[in-house]
């Protein structure tokens, strides 16, 4: 019976001690944990397979919802390390398309680009199913503003849908090196942009580099390059961002982020 007893108890010991890992990380409360189903919570409309799952990026994953006056886009709020290290742009869909594009499109007397700001928080779902190129719906809240710096709830869909993926970059150890960090990769730090085709426009969408540098996405019509000049700060003002597509028809800068992205 105490030999019984002693098997038990290691057992038992065994098992708490082999329970999967929980981390939080960043102020978005994000949950990281090896098992990638049991938090999954989109409803999958289309699977093409993970390809990612010893590398869970279960969360809540804050994106900004911008439009070319005719579709719906939103893109990926990204960070430096995981589980948010990628640079995402989806062609999305809402039960209240008409109402979002009517606000982001709306001139709000000439304010700038913030007053027309719109964040969405999905419920918790694994990023990996954009990296993926995946369609599915997931429950969503939107923000007046951003959801983490005084932003006030909005709108709420039960079926947000994540149509197409436009746009992924990886933005695995592009960072200030520390001295532990012998896994650091030297990168080009000059200004580069993606482009990507709208309905009647361009979309571009800058390079997130090592600190310091910045995120941000500008629609544009009838230009085909960013006039970015030799010496151009690393991480410009919004006036400035804006001056290197004054060469173009029309341009709208519908998101530039700093503070993510500073020394």
């Amino acid at each position: 019976m105490k030999f019984a007893f002693l098997v038990l108890f290691s057992l038992s010991a065994f098992a708490i001690s082999a329970a999967p890992e929980v981390s939080t990380t960043h102020a978005d409360n994000t949950i990281t944990q090896s098992d990638t189903g049991s938090a999954d919570s989109g409803n999958t409309v289309a699977h093409s397979g993970l390809s990612h799952t010893s590398h869970s990026r279960v969360g809540l994953h804050g994106m900004v919802l911008f439009t070319d006056g005719e579709a719906l886009f939103a893109s990926h709020l990204p960070l430096y390390y995981s589980p948010h290290d990628y640079q995402l742009v989806y062609e999305v869909e809402s039960l209240h398309n008409d109402a979002l594009i009517e606000f982001l499109t709306s001139n709000h007397a000439g304010a700038s680009f913030h007053k027309n700001t719109v964040t969405l928080l999905p419920a918790q779902f694994d990023l990996n199913k954009l990296v993926d190129g995946e369609s599915f719906s997931v429950a969503t809240q939107f923000f007046k503003g951003h959801f983490e710096r005084g932003g006030s709830k909005w709108l709420h869909d039960d079926a947000f849908v994540f149509k197409k993926q436009r746009f992924k970059r990886h933005l695995a150890k592009q960072y200030k090196p520390s001295n532990e960090d012998s896994g650091y990769i030297e990168i080009n730090t000059s200004q580069q942009w993606d482009k990507i085709a709208l309905e009647n426009a361009h979309l571009f969408i800058h390079h997130i580099a090592e600190r310091p540098s910045f995120d941000a996405l500008v629609i544009a019509k009838g230009c085909e390059s960013v006039e970015t000049g030799k010496n151009a700060d690393a991480v410009p003002s919004a006036q400035a961002l804006e001056a290197q597509f004054t060469h173009c028809d029309s341009h709208n800068l519908v998101y530039f982020e700093t503070q993510d992205f500073a020394q």
